[in-house]
């Protein structure tokens, strides 16, 4: 058994959210389509000009602006997302409506693993995990129903437990579930 009371900082959410949009099928999505968007809406004013007849070096001109906006959006797509959430995430914590729970109580038994937060006690048998992802920054354990559990380092080391977390976790759960192990080398 293992049993865990964490607190959840604003920086525990934005590394979830960082390993979300860099290394899940969802988050890769979001990225794509933010990335495609500036292409797409740029290059249908160029295509506006042409049909209204402008000169060629009107059309050069917002071309290769359209290129360079492009491009830098394709490059600066993740940094805007983050800090776009980041930005509500400060919003939310203010209105006092955080979209995590800062502290929460977790007991990982032999049949089940209980999560308990100042507004909320929910059970989850081992089979509701789809993925274990391992970082240098914690482990995150996404449910099946939506949801991702994160337990950050701090809690981990201090006894060194984290290799035996996951051999436990790897124990009880099926052999479909996604093991991702990520780590700084």
């Amino acid at each position: 058994m293992f049993e865990f009371s964490i607190t959840i900082t604003e920086q525990d959410y934005m590394l979830l959210t960082d390993y979300h949009l860099s290394y899940t099928k969802s988050g890769r999505a979001i990225l794509r389509s933010y990335r495609l968007l500036t292409p797409i809406v740029t290059f249908m004013a160029l295509a506006i000009m042409w049909i209204e007849e402008s000169d060629s070096d009107t059309l050069l001109m917002v071309f290769l602006a359209c290129i360079i906006m492009s491009l830098v959006m394709a490059a600066l797509t993740k940094k805007y997302i983050l800090k776009k959430t980041a930005g509500r995430v400060k919003q939310m914590k203010k209105q006092g409506k955080l979209p995590y729970s800062p502290n929460a109580h977790l007991v990982f038994a032999e049949d089940n693993f209980v999560e308990t937060t100042d507004s909320l006690k929910s059970e989850y048998s081992y089979e509701a995990i789809e993925k274990i992802v391992s970082t240098q920054h914690g482990i995150y354990l996404y449910t099946k129903v939506m949801r991702q559990l994160i337990i950050p380092t701090i809690y981990l080391s201090k006894d060194n437990i984290e290799s035996d977390f996951i051999a436990f976790l790897r124990s009880k759960c099926s052999d479909n579930v996604v093991f991702h192990e990520l780590k700084a080398h």
